[in-house]
């Protein structure tokens, strides 16, 4: 029991709570990272629309 409280974070469940986080800033990351990808594609499908709309009104 002492030597496990004397290792830093406090042991095992220090190693699990920063693996836990190392996970949850990952998943994070990538939820973030796809959020900006829809967006950019909303924005692409949006701009696409408005060129096609374009189109058909110069005809």
């Amino acid at each position: 029991m002492n030597e496990r409280s004397g290792e830093p974070n406090g042991g095992r469940n220090g190693q699990r709570r920063t693996r836990t986080r190392a996970l949850a800033d990952s998943v994070f990351t990538r939820v973030r990272a796809r959020r900006h990808t829809l967006s950019l594609n909303v924005c692409t499908d949006t701009l696409m629309h408005f060129v096609q709309l374009d189109d058909h009104g110069n005809e």
